[in-house]
């Protein structure tokens, strides 16, 4: 575990109150297993003194560049408002990464990933390394409506997972993906 400042690469809007926030975090995203977090913290902001944990939805390592991890975030309360204004120019200290992680069964021949809304940060990475070994994944994703859906599409190895908007159900090689959504507009009502 170590404490970094990490630098903002992108803050974007997927949809609504959904954000994916990308960090130049050298040294954490190479340590980062599936199912780890990252305590965050706002530098200059007296009333968010306490760090707060997130998700790791992804990292990007790769030598001689400059080494990444995504957290995908709701805004919900004052630090994720503050959050959803940080800009290329700004920097975050982190501390990671924390938790155990999963222990996945790379040796099963089968497993089941089941996530609602931004829960599904969490999985992502998880879903690539079962893939990575082979394993018959099926995914149960969950959102609020179509629109989340979409934009919480991010998956195995960063490749958008395909989104079939008449069925409830695709396969991407060993993965199967199921969709239910709150309003019945995608997937399973």
């Amino acid at each position: 575990m170590i404490s970094i400042d990490a630098r903002v690469l992108s803050n974007h809007n997927l949809l609504g109150d959904l954000w994916q926030l990308e960090l130049a975090a050298n040294e954490i995203p190479e340590m980062i297993v599936p199912g780890q977090y990252v305590h965050l913290r706002l530098p200059g902001s007296p009333e968010h003194m306490l760090r707060r944990p997130f998700t790791v939805h992804r990292v990007s390592v790769d030598e001689g560049e400059c080494d990444s991890l995504t957290i995908t975030y709701q805004v919900v309360g004052s630090l994720t408002t503050l959050m959803s204004q940080l800009t290329d120019k700004d920097q975050v200290n982190l501390l990671g990464p924390l938790g155990q992680g999963w222990r996945l069964p790379v040796y099963s021949k089968r497993a089941l990933l089941v996530a609602g809304g931004v829960g599904w940060a969490s999985l992502a990475m998880a879903a690539g390394s079962l893939a990575a070994f082979s394993v018959q994944t099926h995914l149960l994703v969950g959102a609020r409506n179509a629109g989340y859906l979409k934009a919480l599409a991010v998956g195995i190895n960063d490749r958008p997972y395909p989104l079939n908007l008449y069925g409830s159900a695709e396969q991407t090689g060993d993965s199967f993906i199921h969709y239910a959504t709150d309003d019945g507009s995608l997937g399973h009502h």
